[in-house]
């Protein structure tokens, strides 16, 4: 018997970085390729967010094959990070 599957989704929360500036709402979703607005107030801003994040994580998915060369393949690679000294010279 097969198991019956639903097209219903589930949440997930992000983090909106949202403030003032030039008399402008602006935010984004840090991590999130693409999903920066700008609106007059800040319930729009909020709304623009929430429109543009669906989007931008479905296509931030898609393979970028015009990166890719032929005979190559994603391997995810996975790293532990940890804070030294060496590590903040690094990135500064």
């Amino acid at each position: 018997m097969m198991a019956n599957v639903s097209n219903r989704g589930y949440k997930k929360s992000f983090t909106a970085y949202i403030g003032q500036e030039d008399g402008w709402w602006v935010g984004w979703v840090q991590g999130v390729r693409g999903v920066n607005c700008q609106e007059r107030t800040r319930e729009e801003l909020l709304d623009s967010i929430r429109e543009v994040l669906p989007i931008m994580l479905e296509l931030n998915k898609a393979p970028r094959y015009r990166d890719v060369r032929p005979g190559f393949e994603p391997v995810p690679v996975t790293i532990d990070l940890y804070e030294s000294t060496e590590t903040q010279e690094a990135f500064t």
